[in-house]
């Protein structure tokens, strides 16, 4: 096991931690943050064999400190989105919403509380703004919008041939995509959707109709999402999945093969992400 003037190499660690934070705000580290990981725990581990268990400790905790503490100064001082109002721990990192969410899992409640003390545009996370503004809602949707979707988008990955039209952040893939879609719901399209939507429609009002006495969420998980998803299926693919929501039926099959899982992975999720994110 090499000696090594610990201080030194210390210091070191600290300034290659400040020079790729550096680097790194320059990009979507989300496109290398895999990549990122597993070179740190490899760079970790040799550095445990080439310096011991406690030298590696040193090390690795002066890049962490350093990196951590360039990233707070940049978002509170620098980040472009640093003149917009919001608390503190929420420019300096996403865990603050975090937090919030994690006390009664009703983010929308204290979002809606940050709206009335800092106003209108909030921001509510490091690269995040939400904003209650009818009149950017062309800026940020329309046509001519220059607005990306955020990373969360990107889980499905950065391959726009790989994921849906939905998922996919790349403009050029996804208005060359945009142009079928549009066919199937021009206006002429549209009336051809009418009458098989009406039908629909009138079922899920008998299904309502028979259902008063029951709480709203367990009317919502048994009638309403599987009436959505019959509706999606008959607008995107053209197929009937009335399988979970026929006459007589009360949606079980829907809730028991898609509805428990989405209600089981979706909290979590939105314990840390949220719609839009600003790099």
């Amino acid at each position: 096991m090499e000696v090594i003037n610990l201080p030194q190499s210390a210091g070191a660690a600290a300034l290659l931690g400040v020079l790729f934070h550096f680097v790194v705000c320059q990009i979507e580290f989300e496109l290398v943050m895999f990549h990122f990981m597993v070179a740190f725990v490899l760079g970790a581990l040799g550095l445990v064999y080439a310096v011991g268990f406690l030298g590696a400790a040193v090390i690795v905790t002066s890049f962490n400190t350093a990196l951590l503490g360039s990233i707070g100064i940049y978002r509170l001082l620098f980040h472009r989105l640093r003149k917009f109002p919001g608390p503190v721990g929420a420019k300096i990192t996403k865990f603050h919403a975090t937090r919030l969410a994690a006390k009664d899992v009703q983010y929308y409640k204290e979002l809606a509380k940050m709206h009335e003390k800092y106003g209108d545009i909030v921001r509510t996370g490091p690269r995040e703004l939400s904003v209650l503004r009818p009149t950017a809602v062309s800026v940020l949707y329309g046509p001519n919008s220059e607005t990306r979707k955020s990373t969360w988008y990107g889980q499905t990955g950065n391959d726009p041939k790989k994921c849906s039209i939905h998922m996919t952040r790349n403009f050029e893939q996804h208005r060359a995509r945009r142009r079928a879609w549009d066919r199937g719901f021009s206006i002429k399209a549209l009336g051809t959707y009418e009458p098989r939507i009406k039908a629909k429609a009138d079922l899920f009002m008998k299904q309502i109709a028979k259902s008063t006495a029951e709480p709203m969420d367990i009317l919502i998980r048994r009638v309403q999402l599987p009436w959505e998803e019959s509706c999606a299926g008959e607008l995107a693919i053209a197929q009937n999945l009335d399988v979970a929501f026929a006459p007589g039926e009360t949606g079980e099959a829907f809730e028991k093969e898609f509805l428990d899982t989405f209600t089981v992975t979706l909290p979590p999720l939105q314990l840390v992400f949220t719609p839009r994110n600003v790099s």
